[in-house]
């Protein structure tokens, strides 16, 4: 057995076997929620946010204690780590809704069964596992979130490892769920509903820390399952493949602007749908497109800290006034308010002036010699042209 091991761990976490090998990447699925807790006295008197007790299942249930000891170290003083828990875990703070105090309990899926997920790691360290669907069946004891990954002589297989709440009907995972007790979860995914598989018709396994599966949900904190995924960057395989292939398209991939490969080809046809206002927006339409042609690499190779295609500059300034053009239309009929507040904030002259700052002063944009091919001045362009391309594209993202 032989692999990569953490400092105080006993086991290789990634590595190979007698004949197989196996490897992981971060699954950063959904196993956890904030529930609110409504608090309440036993005694029957008026709740406050200093009160600890709270309602669950019709009764008004008293908080319990964890006192995990002196936290020492470092330069700071001693500490006392000691919070209150309710049934759905540990007590971080204190809201008001609707003029009423709630305790945020937050619940995680794995607390208190972090030893569990090493009965998979074990059967790897054993050489326990002899086929693919050995490898599923040992996978499935992980309780963390990762993506898990195996080949041998014969077969690649794949499988998504977490411990995943089933969820009551009627809540959303994005918010706070109420925790008086009928919107508890409703126990957990079994291993045959999890993302898998073995020897998909492909032939490829591709993941970046991405999305498993259409319409799978991501952890709270995750803003990267979208309609793209890094992994489709993978590109240019063989029928044979020599290690060389496989490290050549990853670098590839990690160095490629999604933007620019991905969602620019559809904000080009959008623009492509009338004239431009002027020459200089249309310059800077193209210098995008002709960034995106090439591969978006975001790449720098005379190693002076700035990206060398000019269209990343265009790119960097103009995308979130691109992305508030596509999504401000519906935003506006959900939150006219926010809508307004977001908009004045995105428009007004000092984010303007400050694109259109003297070359030299961000390493975010520079400015192109002539003798390049490209235009000099492309902080400047960027700043004149985004605006119109915004407005062009929120103009006919509207019409749509």
């Amino acid at each position: 057995m032989r692999g990569g091991v953490l400092p105080g761990e006993p086991y290789v976490l990634l590595g190979h076997g007698k004949d197989y090998a196996w490897d992981a990447t971060s699954g950063t699925s959904d196993l956890m929620d904030q529930f609110l807790e409504q608090l309440c006295n036993r005694d029957g008197s008026t709740p406050t946010a200093t009160s600890t007790a709270y309602v669950y299942k019709g009764k008004c249930r008293a908080m319990t204690t964890f006192d995990a000891g002196l936290l020492k170290g470092g330069n700071l003083p001693d500490q006392r780590v000691k919070f209150n828990e309710t049934v759905h875990g540990p007590v971080a703070g204190v809201v008001t809704v609707g003029g009423k105090p709630y305790a945020v309990a937050n619940a995680r899926s794995t607390r208190g069964r972090e030893f569990a997920s090493a009965a998979a790691i074990l059967d790897f360290n054993r050489n326990a596992v002899h086929s693919a669907k050995d490898f599923l069946r040992s996978a499935a004891k992980l309780e963390y979130t990762f993506n898990l990954f195996y080949i041998d002589d014969k077969d690649i297989a794949w499988y998504h490892a977490c411990r995943c709440p089933v969820r009551a009907p009627g809540t959303y995972p994005g918010l706070p769920t109420l925790g008086t007790g009928q919107y508890d979860w409703r126990g957990f995914l079994t291993p045959k509903q999890h993302p898998q598989a073995i020897n998909p018709a492909g032939g490829l396994i591709l993941d970046w820390n991405t999305k498993p599966a259409p319409g799978w949900g991501a952890a709270d904190d995750n803003w990267a399952y979208g309609s793209h995924q890094r992994r489709e960057l993978f590109t240019g395989f063989k029928a044979k493949n020599q290690l060389e292939d496989v490290v050549s398209s990853m670098n590839r991939a990690a160095t490629q602007d999604t933007k620019a490969v991905q969602i620019w080809p559809v904000i080009s046809q959008v623009l492509a749908g009338g004239p431009a206002p002027d020459a200089l927006t249309q310059q800077a339409a193209d210098l995008v497109s002709a960034w995106s042609a090439a591969g978006g690499s975001r790449l720098d190779r005379d190693l002076d800290g700035k990206i060398d295609d000019p269209g990343a500059a265009v790119m960097d300034a103009a995308w979130n006034r691109l992305a508030e053009a596509v999504i401000s239309p519906s935003w506006a009929r959900t939150s006219p308010t926010s809508w307004r507040r977001s908009t004045r904030a995105m428009t007004r002259p000092r984010r303007v002036a400050a694109l259109s700052s003297p070359a030299g002063t961000s390493t975010s944009t520079r400015t192109y010699a002539p003798s390049s091919g490209n235009p000099s001045g492309v902080r400047s362009a960027a700043a004149t042209a985004v605006t119109a391309i915004w407005l062009r594209a929120a103009t006919r993202c509207g019409r749509r």
